[in-house]
């Protein structure tokens, strides 16, 4: 037994020790990333509950929109429109206006900017419908990459 290829044993067994606990400390960090998705999309769901319904959710029903985002058994739009559609929310009757500033927070995150709403609030008012102009920001690009941080797919392939 030499002393070279002890220490070329050694080498090989913190390499390996090394190259175990970069995998571990990867693996950790993966699933803290989906600890955090799952937060934001949690969250996500129920505000939209909250502002379209007004009402508190239950946790059950939560946690299931939420893996099901996660998982990909639902749609960012599938969610959305179920509450942007429901009877509740439409009995709200909400202004043109209001219906706008509600689109830009639950798909783009963010306040409308004033060219925008006014653009849209110009094709609302001319006639054009909610369900219409609900499919023109699911189609964003600005709601994709939205979706695509917090790893759920944004619509299925009939929108």
């Amino acid at each position: 037994f030499s002393l070279d290829s002890c220490l070329t044993q050694r080498e090989r067994l913190e390499s390996q020790v090394v190259r175990r606990y970069k995998m571990l400390q990867a693996a950790a960090w993966q699933r803290h990333a989906r600890f955090e998705a799952m937060q934001q999309v949690r969250s996500n769901c129920v505000f939209q509950d909250q502002e379209c319904l007004g009402c508190e959710p239950d946790a059950g029903t939560i946690d299931g929109w939420t893996k099901g985002l996660i998982d990909g058994v639902f749609t960012g739009s599938d969610v959305s429109r179920g509450f942007i559609l429901s009877p509740e929310f439409i009995g709200k009757a909400t202004s043109n206006q209001q219906f706008l500033d509600l689109l830009y927070n639950f798909f783009f995150d963010r306040a409308a900017d004033t060219s925008g709403k006014t653009n849209w609030l110009g094709l609302k008012n001319s006639g054009t419908s909610r369900p219409v102009v609900l499919n023109g920001f699911i189609r964003a690009q600005e709601f994709m990459s939205l979706c695509g941080k917090y790893g759920i797919i944004p619509f299925g392939s009939s929108g």
